[in-house]
């Protein structure tokens, strides 16, 4: 900021919610720690109430890397039924609805 103040907090929070490393107040520095990725498992099995839903046994992740077309029409023209009209001396576009 401006006036030299950080008003900030920095610091690693393990998966029990503690602090892994004392936090960093107000201070410009760099905060690091040895990180054991078998702690998470156990957090993983419940419900994290902020948001951190990460249940691997009813949640998963898949990555489809078929190639897609970008457009997928569904349904005819049948079942909305517009036309199209293109407006004189302009470039806009108005759709009406046909009347039967």
């Amino acid at each position: 900021m401006p006036d030299g103040t950080y008003n900030c907090i920095s610091g690693v929070i393990g998966p029990n919610g503690q602090w892994v490393t004392p936090p960093l107040v107000d201070e410009p520095g760099i905060v690091f720690a040895d990180c054991d990725l078998n702690a998470i498992l156990r957090g993983r099995l419940f419900h994290d109430i902020v948001g951190h839903y990460n249940r691997f046994d009813v949640f998963r992740l898949e990555i489809d890397r078929s190639v897609r077309a970008p457009l997928h029409p569904t349904g005819g023209a049948e079942d909305v039924p517009s036309a199209v009209e293109f407006r004189d001396g302009g470039p806009g576009v108005i759709v009406r609805p046909l009347r039967r």
